[in-house]
Order: C-alpha cells, then structure tokens, then sequence
C-alpha cells in the first residue's frame, strides 16, 4: 500500500492554505502550510495503520481532514515532533551540575 501523499499536495493546496491562515488568524503566526501539510499526513499514516484509511484514496476525504484538523491536533503534532528532534544540549548536560556539587548549608545561611 503506497503511503506517499505527495502526488495529492497541489490538488490539496487551496485547503492546505486556508488552514494554514485559518491557524494564524487564531494566533499560531508561525505556522505554515508545510506545517499543516506534515500534520496530516501524520495523521493518514496513522489511519492507514488503524485500516480507517485505504486505497484508492477519495480527494473529497482527503480534504475534509484537512479542514477538519483542529490546533490541538496541530499543537500535539509538533510536542510530539520536537520530543523525536535530537537533544542538542546532550553534551552539555554530560557536565552539568548534580546537587553533590553544592553545599546545601551556604543556601540556608542568612
């Protein structure tokens, strides 16, 4: 079963752009229409391993996901994006401080 949507992305653009501008008009200003695009297709990868999505995949269904994606759909796309982005304060916490460190009675003196 394909899982690429990109061959959809042109014919879904005008969609894509409304929801875009839809977010930004209630305060997600940085949102863009790759940012909705990615989100939804997060969203058919999950339904087509739920089966609640197969192929031939219908145009008109593809569109009503995506005006019916809801910013907290929006919002839990990018908590759980960012939690898989590399850690790049890794090598800084390696040397980061542990409470051994300190001398808890220098804290409690007045």
């Amino acid at each position: 079963m394909s899982k690429n949507f990109d061959e959809w992305k042109d014919e879904l653009m005008p969609a894509l752009e409304s929801k875009a501008e839809e977010w930004q008009f209630l305060g997600y200003e940085k949102v863009t229409v790759e940012d909705v695009w990615q989100c939804v297709t997060v969203k058919w990868q999950k339904d087509i391993k739920r089966g609640d999505l197969e192929e031939p995949f219908r145009v008109h269904r593809l569109i009503g996901d995506v005006f019916s994606l809801k910013s907290s759909e929006y919002m839990n796309f990018l908590t759980i994006e960012a939690y898989k982005a590399p850690n790049y304060f890794e090598k800084e916490a390696e040397g980061a401080f542990s409470l051994d460190d300190f001398n808890v009675e220098d804290f409690s003196k007045k």
